[in-house]
């Protein structure tokens, strides 16, 4: 039953993201968390998700769909589990408006059970090198 809910709460935080809904995104956080991106930026606690979320979503990844498919998940706890995800990513903005082309990466995260819910304590996000189209 845990896995099924982690993996829900995994994609409403997509659904969120792909609505571009800062709060929905931000719902999916605990109160002390971490986040991650792909160049190693950090953000703490829900006013960083706050800020963070609103600045991608109506910025760069304003238009940007993402999935995420979790590959695995590992509990360390009853309330603590380690998930192992990939994600991929269309849409995304370059700071001078160009399309960004098709992105892919890992997500790894720890999400933790409160009150009934799973949220992500730690979120870290790496982006894979593509291959040049030939």
């Amino acid at each position: 039953a845990d896995s099924t809910a982690i993996t829900q709460a995994v994609a409403g935080f997509s659904d969120a993201f792909n609505h571009h809904d800062v709060h929905g995104c931000v719902t999916f956080f605990a109160e002390e968390s971490d986040f991650t991106n792909v160049s190693g930026v950090v953000w703490h606690g829900l006013p960083g998700m706050e800020q963070h979320f609103t600045g991608v979503l109506t910025g760069v990844l304003r238009n940007a769909n993402r999935t995420i498919t979790v590959k695995n998940i590992r509990f360390l706890t009853p309330v603590i589990a380690e998930v192992d995800a990939d994600w991929e990513m269309s849409g995304a903005l370059g700071r001078d408006g160009s399309v960004v082309p098709f992105r892919k990466g890992l997500l790894d995260a720890v999400m933790i059970k409160q009150n009934g819910h799973w949220l992500f304590a730690v979120f870290h996000e790496a982006e894979f090198a593509l291959a040049p189209a030939k």
